[in-house]
């Protein structure tokens, strides 16, 4: 068996378009997704979705003014331990978390994992961790007793090429992305990196990122891995995310 991937919906957000996707205009409701990989050597995931707590307390967890400016739409069902058991996977299994970056709609679902090891890029963790990137880092969502593993740079999972995490910085000081090889080809799972398909093909920035420069640099790596055949999968698309299988289909 080779590397595996599904995918799974974990609620959704509606936010102002201008924030993600600079110009526009209105407001634009976005898919919260989470992947697991099956490997012969273990499960991994890559991100876990939005926190329980948001079924019934979002102000509690967002804060007021996050609260009023997003809408949130979560349920019993959307939480990753649900979809799991939904599409007959063990959630206690999973022995690592890959967070592309600390914001709350990838880590919220990490303590489900409790049998899991988190990886996150070093710069990222040193970033959340001194409180200077506000409100959409929750402290509660990696505090939880799980080993943070911190990496620098590329990372081999598995230690056979298949499934490889690798800087993508610009959204966050230590966004990380990662590729993955399998019998049925090759595919990108971008995280916040590249929000949309338009972000891509427009190179059309959110309208507040850390880095530009960088940023811009991670979409050129993108457009580079697509271009040689590889099949990405946005962040936060909701254009492509119709095509994408939900678990318990296999997706790549």
């Amino acid at each position: 068996m080779t590397a595996e991937l599904y995918a799974f919906e974990c609620g959704w957000i509606t936010a102002p378009a201008a924030g993600v996707l600079s110009g526009a205009t209105g407001e634009m409701r976005i898919p919260i997704p989470a992947y697991l990989i099956r490997h012969p050597k273990g499960l991994a995931m890559f991100d876990t979705g939005l926190s329980a707590t948001l079924i019934d307390d979002v102000e509690g967890y967002l804060g007021s003014a996050s609260a009023a400016r997003l809408k949130i739409e979560m349920t019993a069902a959307s939480t990753i331990q649900a979809r799991m058991a939904a599409a007959g996977f063990d959630i206690d299994k999973v022995d690592l978390v890959i967070n592309s970056h600390m914001h709350f709609d990838h880590t919220g679902g990490n303590c489900a994992c409790c049998n899991a090891d988190v990886l996150v890029q070093q710069a990222e963790f040193d970033y959340a961790e001194s409180g200077q990137g506000g409100t959409t880092y929750k402290a509660e969502d990696w505090e939880t007793g799980q080993t943070i593993r911190k990496v620098t740079g590329e990372y081999d999972v598995f230690g056979d090429g298949s499934v490889v995490c690798f800087p993508s910085t610009g959204h966050t000081p230590g966004h990380q992305s990662l590729r993955l090889r399998t019998d049925r080809g090759e595919g990108i799972l971008c995280g916040d990196a590249c929000y949309f398909r338009r972000t891509l093909d427009e190179m059309r920035l959110p309208a507040h990122v850390f880095d530009e420069a960088a940023f811009r640099a991670s979409l050129q790596t993108f457009a580079d891995f697509r271009a040689g055949g590889a099949r990405l999968f946005f962040g936060h698309c909701p254009e492509t995310w119709g095509d994408v299988p939900q678990g318990p289909a296999r997706v790549l």
